[in-house]
């Protein structure tokens, strides 16, 4: 009887060796340190399954690639650990490419990959905001135009010139 390869945690380890040392730098020709970028990110997902999720490094497999526990860990980097949403954003692309790669190996798994293809973090211009660009925010929002000279009077923040506050 054939072994379901959602839970198979030998494929999921054999599938990421191959997309970490193959793939990525003799496939897609991607430099050492976008290589080094990818592998931060499945480990740091890796490492939230293990000491969040409780499930053993041995037994990790594409079953803990769901849509729900991507969007707890997206939630625990933000919240828990404060990574801002670049952060998270650049850890969910590792995921997604990883995912990606996996889907066109084994068709089986698609359905992982199409869940997060465009699963981003809703969140990721709000720190940008905050800090000293809520001019931009107001703008955007209709309180004030881009090029108001004047301090908003919702934020006390003056207009927004070649695309950054100004006292």
């Amino acid at each position: 009887m054939k072994k379901d390869i959602f839970k198979d945690s030998r494929i999921f380890w054999n599938s990421a060796q191959v997309f970490i040392y193959h793939y990525l730098p003799d496939i897609r020709k991607a430099s050492h340190h976008t290589v080094l970028s990818y592998k931060d990110g499945l480990n740091g997902f890796i490492s939230y399954l293990e000491d969040e999720k409780k499930i053993q490094r041995k037994n990790i497999c594409f079953e803990h690639f769901s849509e729900d526990v991507v969007k707890e860990y997206q939630d625990w980097l933000l919240n828990t650990k404060g990574k801002s949403p670049k952060t998270c954003n650049l850890r969910l692309t590792a995921l997604r490419s990883f995912l990606e790669y996996v889907s066109n190996e084994h068709s089986n798994l698609t359905s992982l990959y199409v869940g997060l293809r465009e699963f981003r973090s809703n969140s990721a211009f709000i720190p940008v905001f905050l800090r000293g660009y809520c001019t931009l925010n107001c703008a955007l929002l209709g309180y004030m135009p881009l090029d108001y000279p004047y301090p908003c009077p919702r934020c006390s923040v003056k207009g927004i010139k070649n695309g950054s506050a100004y006292p």
